[in-house]
C-alpha cells in the first residue's frame, strides 16, 4: 500500500484519501440508517417488561437517538453521493485508477464485515426462534440488518470482480433506490420526533424541574444546619452546602417563587410551557407534589414533579425528605 503514496505516482495520494473517505462515509451512513430504523422499531414496538420505563420515557429516549442519527445521515449520505460522483468522473478521465490497491483492500474489508454481519444476524434469528423468544420487534431488527448487510455484500462482491463494469451498470440504480429509502426514513423522522420549538419548550421545562430540585435539596441542607428554613431565595446564594446556582426561570429570567408557609413547610412555584409527567429519575431528586394555587392539601406525601401548562406550585417540608 505504501507504493500508492510514492512520489513517482502523483495520483496515488488522491486515490488513497478519496477511497478512504468514501468508505468511511459508507460505513457512517449505513450505520446511521440502521440505527434510525432501529429507533422507529423501538417506538412502534416498545418492550412491555415490568420495571422498565413507561412508553413516554422510552419515546423521549428514542427521540434523542433519532435526532442524532437523522443529523448524521442527512450530512454523510449526500457527501457520499457527491464524492462518489466526482470519483466516477475522475475514473472516466483516467485521473484515478480503477485497480487501486486501496480500493481493493477497502472493498474486501467491506465484504468481510458485511458477510460476518449477515451470518451473525441469521444465526441469532434462528437461535431466538428456536428458544421461543421470537417477536416482531426482533424480527424487524434482524431484517434491517440482513437487508443492509446483504445489500452491501451483493454490491461490493460485484465491485470486487469488475469495479468498472459494476460502477457503470449498478452505481446509478443503487444510488437511486438508496436515496429513495433514505429520503423516506428522514421524512418519517419528522412524524416521530417533536419539532424544534416543542423540543425547546421541553428543554426549558426539564431545566425548571432540575432547578426546583436543586432548591429542594438546598432547603433541606439549610434546615439541617440551621434548624430553620431560609426566608428568601437570596439566602440560597450564601456560601454553604445550600448554595444554588440558578434561582431564575431559564427562559424568562424571572425568579422562581418561594414562600415559607410554616416552621417546616414551604412552597415552590414555576411556570411551565408544556404538560409533563415526572421528569426526574427515581432516587435522584426529592419528590414533591403540585397542587392548585391557593390550596394547601393536608397530604404531605408528594410523589413527582408532574405538571400541567402554566403556573404550578409544589409543597415541601424542610425536616423530612420522604414525607
Amino acid at each position: 500500500m505504501s507504493s500508492e503514496l510514492s512520489s513517482n505516482n502523483p495520483s496515488s495520494a488522491k486515490d488513497f484519501f478519496a477511497y478512504l473517505l468514501l468508505f468511511v462515509l459508507l460505513y457512517t451512513w449505513v450505520t446511521s440508517l440502521g440505527r434510525l430504523l432501529f429507533g422507529f422499531i423501538n417506538v412502534a414496538f416498545p418492550l412491555a417488561v415490568p420495571g422498565l420505563p413507561d412508553r413516554s420515557v422510552v419515546f423521549e429516549q428514542e427521540s434523542q437517538v433519532l435526532k442524532l442519527q437523522f443529523s448524521i445521515l442527512l450530512v454523510s449520505f449526500p457527501v457520499f453521493l457527491a464524492l462518489a460522483r466526482w470519483m466516477n468522473n475522475e475514473l472516466k478521465r483516467g485521473v484515478m485508477r480503477w485497480e487501486s490497491r486501496m480500493r481493493k483492500w477497502l472493498t474486501y474489508l467491506t465484504l468481510f464485515v458485511a458477510a460476518v454481519t449477515v451470518i451473525i444476524d441469521v444465526a441469532t434469528l434462528l437461535y431466538y426462534f428456536l428458544s421461543g423468544d421470537f417477536t416482531i420487534r426482533f424480527f424487524l431488527k434482524a431484517l434491517t440488518v440482513f437487508v443492509l448487510g446483504g445489500g452491501a455484500f451483493h454490491y461490493y462482491l460485484r465491485d470486487a470482480r469488475d469495479p468498472q463494469a459494476n460502477t457503470e451498470k449498478c452505481a446509478r440504480p443503487f444510488a437511486k433506490w438508496i436515496s429513495v429509502a433514505i429520503t423516506l426514513a428522514l421524512a418519517m423522522t419528522f412524524f416521530v420526533v417533536d419539532p424544534p420549538w416543542v423540543e425547546r419548550a421541553k428543554r426549558f421545562d426539564r431545566q425548571r424541574v432540575q432547578d426546583l430540585s436543586s432548591i429542594v435539596n438546598a432547603a433541606q441542607a439549610f434546615y439541617d444546619q440551621r434548624g430553620a428554613l431560609p426566608q428568601t431565595l437570596d439566602q440560597f446564594h450564601e456560601q454553604g452546602p445550600w448554595y444554588v446556582a440558578s434561582l431564575a426561570d431559564p427562559e424568562t429570567g424571572s425568579a422562581y417563587e418561594y414562600a415559607v408557609k410554616a416552621a417546616t413547610d414551604y412552597e415552590l412555584c414555576a411556570t411551565f410551557s408544556r404538560e409533563g409527567s415526572d421528569t426526574t429519575q427515581p432516587g435522584v431528586y426529592p419528590s414533591v407534589k403540585p397542587y392548585p394555587v391557593g390550596a394547601y392539601p393536608q397530604d404531605r406525601r408528594g410523589s413527582s414533579f408532574s405538571h400541567s401548562v402554566g403556573r404550578q406550585c409544589f409543597q415541601r417540608k424542610g425536616d423530612q425528605r420522604g414525607k
